[in-house]
């Protein structure tokens, strides 16, 4: 259940989809499911490189500089020297946590929602940072690891997603999706998706059961968890894309890293550039976030 939002919370300005860009490190924002964006400025300390929510409504983003910023409350904290590769925020064992590992391969958790930092390890580089039950998995160059950088499957792993369940499903530099079905504790290799043996940018759940990955410029996805794949869907040519988010119903929006913004409306089946593509004229979207 989550926690009362806090008398400061004003929910109304809140909800809307974010995008995080480079090189002039803007906030977008969205408030009518992805069609149109609006320049909500730079709060500085570098480019957003990941996002993540707060059970109290707050928005968190780590920057390419090291910071993590409260964007809710206009505050900042330095983190590190080096970017943050990702942050992700859920329930460990008694205390809400949120954890955020940088381009040096530090790894630090926060138990007062961001406001400080405490090294927990180094190792490898992380890519995707998911909490599920009361362990954290970390999906890294080296492989996966639970609740530290103790390898249960190796591997050069870039993305992943919590399907729910215990079921869990993570894409490589090789193109190849890999399955778990006990909380990570355990993985099957489901093959080349795409028989291209290109790098698996993103995964992400759809609507209706629906999985989609990104290899390159395209899309593909499965109904089926992997048992058949689709032909791609080619969205732009020579960008790659990167972040999507299922916003509502059968909505999801991609970036790319060209600085565009697409939308499909379908489920992931057709796509269209949204108006004013490149975005304030940014080189990237490094990351997107639906707050609801």
């Amino acid at each position: 259940m989550k926690r009362p939002l806090p008398t400061y919370f004003n929910l109304d300005l809140q909800i809307g989809v974010y995008a995080g860009t480079s090189p002039s490190g803007l906030i977008l924002k969205s408030i009518d499911n992805g069609l149109t964006f609006t320049n909500m400025g730079n709060v500085g300390h570098g480019n957003p490189t990941c996002f993540c929510q707060l059970t109290n409504g707050d928005l968190l983003y780590g920057t390419d500089t090291g910071y993590v910023v409260n964007y809710t409350q206009g505050t900042s904290v330095s983190v590190s020297v080096h970017g943050i590769r990702d942050i992700a925020y859920g329930y460990n064992g008694e205390v809400w946590v949120a954890y955020c590992e940088d381009d040096n391969g530090f790894f630090r958790s926060s138990s007062d929602n961001g406001g400080s930092w405490s090294y927990v390890f180094n190792g490898w580089l992380v890519n995707k940072i998911i909490i599920t039950g009361t362990n954290y998995l970390l999906f890294s160059v080296s492989g996966v690891g639970v609740n530290g950088p103790n390898l249960v499957q190796a591997g050069n792993f870039t993305c992943a997603m919590d399907a729910g369940s215990g079921v869990l499903y993570a894409g490589d530099t090789s193109g190849h999706v890999w399955k778990s079905i006990n909380y990570g504790a355990g993985w099957a290799d489901l093959g080349d998706q795409t028989g291209s043996s290109n790098q698996i940018n993103t995964i992400i759940p759809a609507n209706n059961g629906r999985i989609i990955i990104a290899v390159g410029d395209s899309i593909y996805y499965t109904d089926d968890n992997f048992v058949t794949i689709s032909s791609y869907i080619k969205i732009v040519v020579g960008d790659d894309i990167y972040p999507i988010i299922l916003i509502t119903g059968d909505i999801l929006i991609a970036g790319d890293n060209g600085g565009g913004i697409w939308r499909s409306i379908d489920n992931g089946l057709n796509w269209s550039g949204i108006s004013g593509n490149p975005q304030q004229g940014e080189t990237s979207i490094n990351c997107l976030i639906n707050i609801t």
